[in-house]
């Protein structure tokens, strides 16, 4: 029997998100390829999607950087990694979910002579440094780097890159499973308001641009009463207060936040007069036949309504802004996309199927890119010594430095 090893380096597993359902859906698929799946993740908080017979293993250290922890931490970090897989496999596959993250899944890679994929998942990856910026090149020569938009990997790499790159090549689907299913729903909302929905991570910085935007359109148009619902939570007690104090500003507005909710009942989407979104989590909504508004991949503006204005999933710059009280005017007062035929009609989903990203890639002998030779940058540092005072203090604690570029 072949022994196969998939190791996934992730930054979160905490919350419900995009990411984390995406992992969850490719771990399924590789248990029943005959994968053993592991997954080292950053963010110390509770993971609340189920992830049987996947071993997961939190490792704060992950958020700082190889060289800044110095060539004996740096090795401790790593065998404590390595105790955690199989002594032996025949086959090894690591995955990592951003830059940083690559640094280590690049250096455990090496260490058990295995494939690494940088799949970038990030909607606004950070702007590479010099030295980052060679590592990514490297990577992305061997076509093991991949991102879920050429466009965000064309912004990542464009000061960098040769300037005629086509990065449409280096793209893979985020295959996932649809959060809805047919179950009864114990929601029951005010049928005299519109209802306007919202699903996913609040901390995601479109979430209070758009009820901002929300309680401006309340304010032109007092004749329409508003319950905005959130279908998701913020690990940030700060962020959802702050988002639950739209509901007191204005008499036509009310909010809900109902939390993390999984499955979501199919029921509670089509209840929703509008869905506003961003990513994946817009393009299944849409698929439910609810006019979904949905935000670029990489900026935090809105691009119309999914299937009429502009199709799911699509980056800044490539379809023109739409304001979203324009939006909630054509949806909510005209009426307009009642009897409009699409224009960009969704595809339909699919099972998840990921051959697709072991075909990706070069036949050619595995080489590997020295990580402790990549500069790191101050703030990493400065969590490398946070560390080195507090131990393994909770991620929530270390958060503050990261807002720092």
């Amino acid at each position: 029997m072949v022994n196969k090893t998939y190791i996934f380096c992730n930054h979160c597993l905490s919350g419900i998100g995009g990411g984390q359902r995406y992992v969850q859906a490719k771990s399924r698929w590789l248990i029943q390829e005959g994968w053993s799946v592991y997954v080292f993740h950053v963010e110390n908080g509770p993971v609340l999607l189920d992830f049987t017979d996947v071993k997961v293993i939190n490792q704060l250290e992950l958020v700082t950087s190889p060289r800044a922890l110095g060539k004996r931490r740096f090795g401790k970090v790593i065998r404590s990694m390595l105790d955690e897989l199989p002594k032996k496999s025949d086959e090894v596959f690591v995955e990592s979910a951003t830059t940083y993250l690559a640094f280590w899944g690049e250096a455990v890679a090496r260490a058990l002579r295995g494939k690494h994929l940088i799949f970038n998942l990030e909607e606004c990856p950070e702007t590479p440094t010099r030295d980052e910026a060679e590592f990514l090149l490297f990577k992305l020569a061997r076509k093991e780097l991949a991102s879920i938009n050429g466009d965000i990997l064309r912004r990542l790499l464009s000061d960098h890159a040769e300037p005629d790159a086509d990065f449409s090549k280096y793209k893979l689907v985020a295959f996932n499973e649809s959060p809805f299913e047919d179950i009864a729903s114990s929601y029951d909302f005010d049928k005299s308001r519109k209802i306007i929905g919202c699903i996913g991570r609040l901390e995601k910085p479109y979430v209070l641009k758009m009820a901002e935007s929300v309680k401006e359109f309340c304010k032109a148009h007092s004749e329409c009463s508003v319950l905005l619902v959130f279908v998701g939570d913020a690990a940030d007690s700060h962020v959802r207060d702050k988002i639950a104090s739209y509901g007191d500003q204005l008499d036509n507005l009310a909010v809900r936040i109902l939390g993390y909710v999984s499955p979501i009942p199919r029921q509670l989407v089509k209840s929703f007069d509008l869905v506003v979104g961003k990513s994946g989590a817009a393009s299944f909504c849409a698929r439910e036949d609810v006019p979904t508004a949905t935000y670029a991949l990489d900026e935090d503006i809105c691009l119309g309504i999914i299937g009429y204005d502009v199709p799911g999933g699509v980056c800044a710059g490539t379809y023109p802004e739409v304001k979203l009280e324009t939006v909630l005017e054509d949806v909510l007062i005209s009426e307009k996309y009642l009897n409009l035929p699409a224009k960009y009609p969704l595809s339909r989903l699919s099972e998840p199927s990921y051959e697709s990203h072991f075909e990706y890639g070069l036949d050619i002998e595995p080489c590997y890119y020295d990580v402790c030779s990549i500069r790191a940058r101050p703030k990493r540092t400065l969590i490398m010594w946070w560390l080195t005072l507090f131990g393994n203090v909770r991620y929530g604690q270390i958060k503050s430095i990261l807002k720092f570029r």
